[in-house]
């Protein structure tokens, strides 16, 4: 349907759109009721009528290259760039990639409702593509499979061949007992043959076998480590078909950036499958677990683990509409939540040098409705005091809470105190002079009231907001001034890819007052 998009004021028609932002779309001809009816149906997300052929548009929290009645358009953010909410992606990837997990779910796994294939299917997809194309271990996993390729795993096999006589070049023991145990093979040579001479004919009294049974040693292919790193390939193309199944009769934001994905990693595995030498190697029987190769060899180990970390160990830890709002919709609000999660936890890791010991999903009710479930990382610091960092809890009535629930982004818990953070994709901006400065809104510094004020035990509440920054603002408790290291009321501090001080440094003051200089780094 022919179209244009104008920003309201403007007579200029649009290619390029902001998100959050209002859109109006003019349509070249009159909508009948059946066209108004597919485009609410298609577009409803994004679209509302206004009159006639008038439309008004909004991505919401959308970034990406989307198609609109035929069109194509990119919606950009004033707030980061495409490459740094990519960086976002990553890094929220490899993070999940790392979670304490155990072994206990296969690829194909039976689950209850296309809705959890679904968000499972999406963690696989979004691994692969992680580990396919951009890091896995130091380098892509394409980049691994080249070390596999340039050096396969093989063993010799012998085997037992017959050959003509005038074919063989060596005899060995074997030979010559094969030779005697088949006299019907033997065949007369005339008087003056040039074998005739030979020891061979001499002691076989003038003749010589018409035929030679041979070992041959070859180089063998068909190992138990080379099928299961077969078995892997296609178990991850088997992730790409299964996208490219549901992309076929899906019309959603992001769904042209994942087509051209999800091929570009089908084109690569189809490369790896298509070696030479992985056709004489079979199907997996076992999973040779043991298996040093597997364990140490370069190529072998960063598969083999890979198989071990995300088709089989890993814990799909987004609730099922998160990560389609992730993956489908490319939601930089919420990207842009989980990201600040995954950041705090890998401050508190540098921090207090302590690895995750326990990941877990946190089952979450207001008091009255079971809500999306939360996610919980714990430490051990030092082996000794546990430290818990919660992603989505729900402060309940009676249950942390006071009043009304809360569900504040990340809460830390140390020593019976919370520490609170939301992760806010918006800012106020002022200008000073010849500069602009990026401010946290007044509403998102009274939630932060709420929070100190309602749930107990809270000793500080946290707005993270997009800006560049190494360090933060913190009001202080009325009356009361720092005590030591010891925070203790409101604070705000810009967080984005590659401006992580001011995160480090608030983290750093609000766990100093907990830890001893011993156990902080």
């Amino acid at each position: 349907m022919k179209h244009e998009i104008y920003k309201k004021g403007s007579e200029d028609p649009l290619l390029a759109l902001e998100e959050n932002t209002d859109y109006l779309v003019r349509f070249a001809e009159e909508i009948s009721d059946q066209q108004r009816g597919e485009l609410l149906t298609n577009y409803g997300m994004i679209l509302q009528p206004l009159h006639h052929n008038l439309f008004l548009m909004n991505f919401g929290n959308f970034v990406g290259e989307t198609i609109f009645c035929g069109q194509t358009y990119r919606v950009d953010s004033k707030k980061i760039s495409t490459g740094q909410m990519d960086d976002m992606l990553r890094f929220i990837t490899s993070r999940m990639a790392s979670l304490p997990y155990q072994a206990v779910s296969p690829t194909k796994l039976r689950v209850k409702s296309d809705a959890a294939w679904k968000a499972i299917l999406y963690h696989l997809w979004n691994d692969l593509r992680q580990a396919l194309l951009v890091e896995w271990e130091g380098a892509t996993l394409e980049e691994w499979w080249e070390c596999v390729a340039r050096e396969p795993h093989h063993c010799l096999e012998r085997e037992t061949i017959v050959k003509p006589l005038w074919k063989s070049h060596q005899m060995d023991e074997r030979t010559i007992s094969s030779i005697l145990k088949s006299p019907e093979l033997w065949q007369p040579l005339k008087r003056n043959h040039a074998l005739a001479s030979t020891r061979l004919a001499q002691r076989l009294n003038g003749s010589l076998p018409s035929e030679l049974e041979q070992i041959q040693k070859r180089i063998q292919y068909d190992t138990p480590e080379n099928r299961m790193l077969k078995w892997i390939l296609s178990e991850a193309f088997e992730i790409t078909r299964e996208i490219e199944k549901r992309l076929a009769n899906r019309r959603f934001f992001n769904h042209l950036e994942m087509k051209r994905t999800n091929r570009l990693m089908q084109e690569r595995l189809e490369g790896m499958m298509s070696a030479p030498w992985l056709a004489e190697v079979g199907s997996l029987q076992h999973i040779p677990s043991s298996s040093t190769v597997l364990q140490k060899k370069n190529g072998y180990r960063q598969w083999y683990s890979f198989y071990q970390r995300i088709l089989l160990g890993s814990q799909y830890p987004l609730p099922e509409e998160d990560i389609t709002s992730l993956i489908e919709g490319k939601d930089i609000a919420k990207l842009y939540e989980y990201w600040c999660f995954f950041q705090v936890v890998d401050a508190v890791e540098r921090l207090t040098q302590s690895k995750p010991n326990s990941f877990a999903k946190e089952p979450n009710d207001d008091g009255f409705t079971q809500l999306k479930e939360g996610l919980k990382i714990s430490f051990l610091v030092k082996g000794t005091e546990r430290l818990d960092v919660y992603f989505n809890k729900c402060f309940s009535r009676n249950r942390g809470s006071y009043t009304q629930p809360y569900r504040p982004d990340i809460s830390l818990n140390w020593r019976s105190k919370w520490h609170h953070f939301d992760a806010k994709f918006k800012y106020m901006t002022v200008q000073e002079k010849d500069q602009v400065h990026r401010y946290v809104k007044k509403e998102d510094i009274d939630k932060m009231h709420t929070y100190k004020d309602a749930i107990l035990g809270t000793q500080t509440a946290w707005v993270l907001f997009p800006d560049a920054g190494d360090d933060f603002a913190f009001y202080h408790e009325e009356g009361q001034k720092e005590s030591g290291n010891v925070l203790c009321g409101i604070g705000a501090v810009g967080v984005m890819p590659g401006e992580l001080a001011g995160l480090e440094r608030g983290l750093r003051k609000v766990l100093s007052g907990c830890l001893t200089d011993s156990q902080i780094e």
